[in-house]
């Protein structure tokens, strides 16, 4: 009876190892198809879908200029620096620098009129293929990283531009839904991070982390069930394969 028992055993013990096995597998093959998230694909003026956009990647161009609020960003579609009614030249290296440093500026419409834009207004802009974000009070910031969830690096030595009159932040909805950071002296780099197709640019921490991958099962259950200290060392890596498997998607321009 005992070796009955011994042998009916075991055979369970492989029975169940078999069925671990082929679960493993299929997560696996699921991991390998799955492709996980819709793209954003905004609606512009234009006018644009998934069939004249590009997956984003660090040879996309975005055009030099100013972009004003994030829907423009994400259409490729900035107020170039010749549609700026400035008294800087136009050659002049720190053009973007000095204009706002005004405060705002003026913009010629294909109508001939003008329009104003005060800075908070300016998601950010690009210069020589370098894009820089408003993050309000620390200035306009150089973009670290850019994704689905985008990665900026705040410290005394990023490269950013600071409007002698201070920036607001209507470019990130309003105070109350808007950047969520305070700018402490002294030479300490934060990092920061936020969802490009809306919400407020917060600490990159592994909470704010976990909030912002939600939308994607595999990656928040994997990371959820680190422990605290492999969350942080693994907070890179999370964000790296959620924008791997999350892509963003723009506008093709010929």
């Amino acid at each position: 009876m005992r070796k009955y028992l011994l042998a009916l055993s075991c055979l369970i013990s492989l029975s169940i190892a078999a069925q671990e096995e082929v679960s493993y597998d299929s997560t696996l093959e699921q991991l390998e198809a799955d492709t996980s998230g819709k793209p954003i694909v905004l609606t512009s003026e234009k006018g644009f879908t998934l069939k004249d956009s590009i997956k984003y990647s660090a040879n996309y161009q975005f055009r030099d200029g100013f972009y004003i609020g994030r829907r423009a960003f994400l259409s490729n579609q900035p107020v170039t620096i010749d549609r700026v009614l400035t008294t800087v030249p136009y050659t002049d290296p720190d053009i973007y620098a000095k204009i706002l440093n005004g405060g705002g500026f003026k913009v010629i419409q294909e109508d001939s009129s003008l329009v104003y834009h005060n800075i908070a207004d300016v998601f950010g802009f690009v210069q020589n293929r370098v894009f820089y974000i408003n993050l309000g009070q620390a200035g306009f910031v150089r973009m670290s990283d850019l994704g689905k969830i985008c990665k900026v690096v705040y410290g005394s030595s990023t490269p950013r531009i600071q409007p002698a009159g201070g920036v607001g932040v209507n470019s990130w909805g309003g105070a109350s839904v808007g950047i969520g950071i305070q700018i402490n002296g002294g030479s300490n780099v934060t990092e920061y991070i936020f969802r490009i197709d809306g919400g407020p640019i917060v600490e990159f921490t592994p909470e704010m982390l976990l909030e912002m991958i939600k939308d994607d099962e595999i990656v928040f259950n994997s990371y959820v069930g680190l422990n605290k200290r492999y969350r942080m060392k693994e907070m890179y890596n999370t964000l790296n394969e959620y924008n791997r498997r999350n892509p963003l998607y723009l506008p093709i321009y010929k």
